[in-house]
């Protein structure tokens, strides 16, 4: 019987690791790290930094709570970070947009490269005021980060001068490497003022979900399939005993012992013979 149970697990084991759920989940639901559905602790705000030289003075007299604005700052900045190579502003992203400590402290985050990990819900073209090398048009994008139903999903703006790849509105989730420029304050369709993290980046990729890592532990589900399959496994190697246990005990082989036994005794000889 333990042999039997053993062997049911090394059959059962590789069908469920083949069939263990991905850490990555429904974008809407759950985006990984680096922007977290889940918030965690908040991140330490950056350390000071010298506006004065970084990025070439792009970020001096940058104002927060404002609206979209063409500024000699902004079109620098964009210049700027669209000479960036993708993996320069990765290895300078150290840090993980905190979008709450951001908008609280837009003096400390301002300049800082930071990771960025949202669903895409809006995508325009914008015509800038004039060319910046051979670009025309600048992009932006509006990103969200669903927290649940229980929570105000977090929003933001990246603009960038590299065209986006193809991307399906809530549905595809974008990577990004970006400068936090300012806090942004618009007034959205519905008449309603938004305050809005408002990030300069080189361009956006869109995120690559069969590439994330795979998760090596059970869900809920599966462990409760486990159970029920083995449970259902031990079910029939018992009632399989007890049948081959009944086979044995059987009216058609009782009838046969008791045969047998009258064949043998009517072999014998007499036990006494009478004299006559």
């Amino acid at each position: 019987m333990l042999f039997l149970l053993a062997s049911c697990a090394l059959l059962v084991g590789p069908w469920l690791a083949q069939t263990a759920p991905e850490h990555a989940p429904e974008p809407a639901a759950a985006l990984a790290e680096p922007s977290q559905a889940v918030p965690a602790a908040a991140e330490p705000a950056p350390p000071p930094r010298n506006l004065d030289t970084l990025f070439d003075g792009a970020l001096v007299g940058a104002k927060d709570a404002e609206d979209f604005a063409e500024t000699p700052s902004y079109r620098r900045l964009l210049e700027m970070l669209s000479n960036y190579s993708d993996e320069e502003l990765a290895r300078q992203a150290t840090r993980t947009l905190d979008v709450p400590a951001a908008l609280a402290q837009p003096e400390a985050w301002r300049g800082e490269i930071v990771r960025v990990r949202a669903l895409v819900a809006h995508l325009q073209t914008v015509r800038l005021a004039n060319p910046l090398a051979d670009h025309v048009d600048t992009y932006r994008a509006f990103l969200v980060n669903d927290l649940g139903l229980d929570k105000e999903s977090e929003g933001m703006v990246v603009d960038f001068l590299e065209e986006p790849p193809e991307l399906e509105l809530r549905r595809d989730v974008v990577d990004v490497e970006a400068v936090f420029f300012r806090v942004l304050r618009y007034e959205n369709a519905k008449g309603v003022l938004k305050d809005l993290p408002y990030l300069i980046a080189r361009a956006v990729r869109r995120f690559d979900q069969t590439a994330a890592p795979r998760s090596t532990t059970l869900s809920s589900v599966a462990k409760i399939f486990v159970g029920a399959a083995v449970a259902f496994i031990v079910a029939r190697i018992l009632l399989s005993l007890r049948s081959s246990k009944n086979a044995e005990r059987s009216p058609a082989s009782s009838r046969a012992l008791r045969e047998r036994a009258l064949a043998l005794a009517s072999k014998r000889p007499p036990s006494s013979a009478k004299k006559t």
